[in-house]
């Protein structure tokens, strides 16, 4: 059973994210000071403290709940699937991308400058994201061939591994420039990912 203080501790720690999530879609991540968030949270800023040392840790757990968020909608884009292979590949590159580039991209972007100055917490955002998609995309694909919509004899794991890579390259491309058009990347990617996929789909020579 949840204790009244636990609950009130939940509450806190909901306040917070939900409060720095909306100062830093508002006026950015640098921008967002921890005595922002502790006032927005109606919390002291030693209490803040108590609850994520760093303004680096509530970046680090809003993008787990972006990549947890992720992970449910891919779950109902395989619950749906329909026999349409390319669709729902679009649909979860769409899905990928909406979590990476919506609101404020810098949390992202810093996420990608943490990894390059080998920084674990954005090692472990990567690895969560390796295995929301990598699984989703083979399971995808055994859909698929369960179905009869993918020849038989293809090799589902690199094949799933190559749309990966695609899909990875693309979005992080759309991180890395603010002023790109995030529509026009997903039509590119589209493309690419029926390239890449066709030759393997029955009916489609």
């Amino acid at each position: 059973m949840v204790t009244l203080r636990e609950r009130k501790k939940q509450a806190a720690r909901m306040r917070i994210l939900t409060t720095a999530d909306a100062l830093i879609r508002e006026q950015g991540y640098e921008h967002t000071t921890m005595r922002d968030i502790a006032a927005g949270a109606g919390l002291s800023y030693q209490t803040l403290y108590n609850y994520f040392p760093a303004k680096g840790d509530i970046l680090f757990q809003l993008l787990v709940d972006q990549i947890e968020d992720m992970s449910d909608h891919y779950a109902g884009v395989l619950r749906d699937f329909d026999g349409d292979l390319l669709e729902a590949l679009d649909e979860l590159a769409r899905l990928a991308c909406a979590a990476m580039t919506s609101g404020d991209r810098t949390l992202w972007q810093t996420a990608l400058v943490a990894l390059l100055n080998q920084e674990s917490g954005a090692r472990a955002l990567l690895d969560l994201i390796d295995a929301v998609v990598h699984p989703s995309l083979e399971a995808l694909l055994a859909a698929a061939r369960a179905g009869g919509a993918l020849r038989p004899g293809v090799p589902s794991a690199e094949l799933a591994a190559t749309l990966y890579d695609l899909m990875d390259y693309a979005i992080v491309r759309l991180l890395l420039d603010p002023t790109a058009d995030v529509e026009a990347g997903l039509q590119k990617l589209s493309m690419r990912l029926s390239v890449v996929l066709s030759p393997h789909l029955v009916g489609i020579d």
